[in-house]
């Protein structure tokens, strides 16, 4: 499938991999047992901040290719969240355990990047509407 419209492609990337994430979240594991949480769990609201960002560090890696900026831009967003990459890893690790769960604070991020990409879209409409053509700039 080949997206021609930007805004599609940039939806596309935005949110692909949060819903393959999920499909293969949910697919996972059945086991019962409650499990027990780590030591630093991160709260909710602050794991969902993390896995937006995260998101959007994929598709701006994506998009760019640059690998080293990656690290830099997680290791920026750890710091502003005051969060260790282990502490995000084994809160994850943690929250994918609870499936249903799980689904909801995923479904969150997702209507979150949704928000993000139209307020990005409405921005660039007024950009472009308030941008003279070539005709108008003489």
């Amino acid at each position: 499938m080949l997206l021609k419209d930007p805004y599609l492609r940039i939806k596309h990337l935005l949110l692909v991999p949060v819903l393959i994430a999920s499909f293969f979240i949910l697919g996972g594991g059945c086991d019962r047992s409650t499990p027990e949480p780590p030591e630093n769990l991160i709260t909710e609201d602050v794991y969902i901040d993390l896995v937006v960002e995260m998101q959007l560090i994929r598709v701006w890696h994506n998009t760019k290719g640059d690998s080293v900026n990656v690290d830099s831009l997680k290791q920026a967003v750890f710091l502003k969240y005051e969060v260790s990459e282990d502490q995000f890893i084994s809160s994850h690790t943690f929250y994918e355990q609870q499936i249903k769960a799980q689904k909801q604070r995923l479904s969150k991020a997702i209507e979150r990047l949704e928000a993000e990409l139209s307020q990005l879209e409405e921005q660039i409409n007024q950009a472009e509407e308030n941008t003279p053509t070539p005709q108008e700039m003489q």
